[in-house]
């Protein structure tokens, strides 16, 4: 995705799949690297800024046929599953990047969206399955065993293709996710030396790899996946579960739809699982306009942080 902040309103930092920044600080002239200008910004108290994704206005005549048949796909197959998200409807600015907008004006305080908890995958859903339970055994050598329970799942049901219960949503997710810190080629990381973001991306790559590595060993021949495929899984999960209660234990989800919604400060709406319901539910905050983006709230980190993870 892409994570833009506002500082000014006419000075906007931007990170796409490449970083491309515009702010006080860059000055082309000045013969810094723009990777330098990020490291900057990032130590810095700027005055009051909004984080949100970009969201440029693009019509559904720009994205593909495919894309348009998979969406299509995906929302039938939430609402035949019990989901209820009748005042909105998804926008795609490009091929990895979507919104989620309103249809008509949405008052305060009013259920948005609902998920079943079937259409939700849990660590609890890994667990519940035999390599779930072999996984299980060697939680204590695992970095985030719950992270891991839901990759596992994921990577091992999205390889049955249609077959899955869960395909329709396993294909509505990025392609790629170069973007992220951890995807960076060497020649690129080498724009932030001198900056602590280094060391956070080599810690983090080494325990994706030692996690990866235990989970290769511990199903063998049953988890016959690359490192780079696992690499996609875990960024896809890292940066799209929930922390949801259900029936009084903390679960790490991967919630369909709900995990489309980009990011705002302050927040527009809140999020829980609703044990009455069955189902994650997302509530309005604010008086929201028709045809609008909708935004969740990551809640507030570093800018580093949103590279890392977001």
């Amino acid at each position: 995705g892409q994570v833009v902040a506002q500082t000014k309103p006419d000075h906007i930092i931007a990170f796409g799949n490449w970083i491309e920044i515009i702010s006080p600080l860059d000055n082309t002239q000045s013969g810094v690297p723009k990777a330098l200008h990020l490291v900057l910004v990032a130590q810095i108290q700027l005055p009051s800024f909004q984080l949100a994704r970009k969201s440029p206005s693009i019509k559904w005549s720009t994205i593909s046929e495919s894309q348009k048949e998979t969406f299509n796909e995906f929302v039938r197959w939430l609402r035949e599953n019990g989901a209820k998200f009748p005042d909105l409807y998804f926008k795609c600015y490009s091929r990895d990047v979507r919104g989620v907008h309103t249809r008509r004006r949405i008052p305060p305080y009013q259920q948005i969206i609902a998920i079943p908890l079937k259409c939700i995958i849990t660590d609890q859903t890994g667990r519940n399955t035999p390599l779930g339970r072999r996984l299980e055994a060697v939680s204590h050598k695992l970095t985030v065993p719950n992270h891991c329970q839901v990759i596992v799942y994921m990577m091992t049901t999205r390889k049955m293709g249609s077959r899955s219960f869960y395909a329709p949503y396993y294909k509505t997710l990025p392609y790629s996710f170069d973007n992220f810190p951890i995807f960076w080629t060497a020649e690129e990381l080498k724009k932030l030396e001198g900056s602590d973001l280094v060391r956070q991306i080599k810690d983090r790559k080494r325990n994706i790899r030692n996690d990866y590595e235990t989970i290769r060993e511990t199903l063998g021949r049953d988890f016959e996946f690359t490192f780079e495929e696992f690499l996609w899984c875990r960024t896809a999960v890292g940066s799209r579960n929930f922390s949801i209660v259900v029936d009084g234990e903390k679960r790490t989800a991967m919630v369909p739809m709900a995990d489309m919604l980009n990011h705002y400060r302050p927040r527009q709406t809140s999020w829980t699982f609703d044990n009455s319901q069955g189902c994650f539910t997302m509530t309005s905050l604010k008086m929201l306009g028709p045809r609008v983006q909708v935004m969740d709230s990551y809640v507030v980190f570093c800018f580093c942080f949103f590279l890392m993870y977001s």
